[in-house]
Parts: structure tokens; sequence; C-alpha cells
């Protein structure tokens, strides 16, 4: 297939001697068929895409052996302020911001929202106003609303991937300082709750450990992600996005 007068207009697809489209589906890609020489469409492709940067779509620097918790102290708008100085313990403002959404379990309501900044060190800016409009002072918020683990949230790739997007490539990273028992790990599962699809596991306390996932997406582009560490503060996890499948 070649074009070679950019700046004139271009023939129809179906048109160009070795293309052979005359009635592709919605969704269809383009391949190549070496016996006929021909490119063609077909149904059920995925096409890889690499992101043109690097992303750091979650970012926990101190994990603890049990679930965070802390108190709302007020609401305004898409705003939630805690008591405490411990927004940190949701969202990353530094190296998350633009890249993802963090979800916040309202452990009092049983409701869900997704952080999307965290302005201030004691204060968490969801997505969505409506989300929190029946929040108030006093309620208890966690880190944790599904599998008994540390930390078991929801993150949101919609900032930085398209619709329609399947799966995203993850480098995984996760070190405790803690004395190694059990299974201190960063685990990714699929949203509807199967086996985790990823993991980077701690072997040997203060040491790094590395690991590459492809991770399924659901309809509104998220995976869930929970951490299970030795003792308090003692794990540090990372999942970076580098390319996605669509």
């Amino acid at each position: 297939m070649t074009i070679k007068n950019p700046s004139q207009s271009l023939p129809a697809l179906n048109n160009i001697a070795d293309v052979s489209v005359a009635a592709p589906a919605d969704g269809d890609m383009l391949y190549w068929d070496n016996a006929t020489s021909l490119w063609k469409p077909k149904t059920g492709g995925s096409l890889a895409v690499p992101l043109a940067a690097e992303k750091i779509v979650y970012r926990m620097a101190s994990v603890s052996s049990s679930p965070r918790t802390q108190t709302i102290q007020a609401i305004a708008g898409d705003v939630i302020t805690l008591t405490a100085n411990q927004s940190h313990e949701w969202f990353d403002q530094v190296y998350m911001l633009g890249n993802s959404y963090v979800s916040i379990w309202n452990a009092t309501r049983s409701e869900l929202a997704f952080v999307k900044a965290a302005p201030a060190i004691n204060t968490l800016q969801v997505t969505a106003a409506a989300d929190i409009a029946t929040w108030a002072n006093g309620d208890t918020v966690s880190t944790q609303y599904k599998l008994a683990r540390v930390t078991h949230c929801s993150v949101d790739l919609s900032p930085i991937l398209p619709a329609g997007t399947t799966a995203v490539c993850l480098t995984l990273r996760a070190e405790d300082s803690g004395a190694i028992a059990g299974a201190p790990a960063v685990y990714i599962y699929p949203t509807d709750g199967s086996t985790p699809s990823g993991a980077a596991a701690c072997q040997v306390s203060a040491i790094r450990n590395w690991s590459f996932a492809l991770i399924p997406l659901d309809a509104n582009l998220r995976f869930d992600t929970s951490q299970v560490a030795t003792g308090v503060d003692t794990m540090g996890c990372l999942c970076v996005a580098t390319g996605y499948f669509i």
C-alpha cells in the first residue's frame, strides 16, 4: 500500500491496488494476507499501542499491614477534608496527578467515589461532587472496599487511555522493609473479582522486586489493586503504565 502524493486527495481505501476491503465491519482492522498479497479486514483483532511516555498510575510510599481509615472533617463540593494529614494514603499528588483516579470507600455509608487529586495534605478531590453529596462530617473513609487485603481499591485509567481499551501493560514494583513472612506483595486484579493477573512479591527485606503484567480492563478502564505488607508503613509499591491494547 503506497501513497505517493499526500498533498492530493486520497483515494477510497478499497480503490488502492493491494487493498481488499469491499465490505468492512465496524471495528475491523487491516492485516496483510501473504497468500493473496493484499491488505484485508479482520474482525476481533487487537492493536498494541505504546504510550508516548510511561505513566505512574498508582504509587503508595507507605503501605501498612492493616487497612487505612480516616475521618471526614468536612465536605465542600467535590473536596473531602480529613481530620488528619493523610491524603497520601489514597493519592500521590506528585506522581499520579493527571494519570489516574483511585477509589475511596465511605465505610459509614457503603458508598464509593474516585479521587483525582490531593490538593493538600489533608484534602482529596473527587471526580464528581454528586458521588459524595450524602457524605458528612464524622464519616469513616477507608482504603479497602473489596477483599480482605490491606488495600483493595480500583484504579481508573480514563485520563490516559482511549475508550475501547481492553488491557494495559504495567510494570510493577514492591519493596518491604520488614521481616519477610507470608506473601507481602502488590497484586493486580480484573474488577470482576477473578484471580490476580499480576503481582510483584517481596522475597527479601528492603530489596525492590519488579514484575511485568498485561492486565484486563473493564469498560470503565479500571483494574483493582491490593497490597499486603509485613507491618506498619513497611512497604512501598508502584504501578507504571507503558502501553495498552485496543
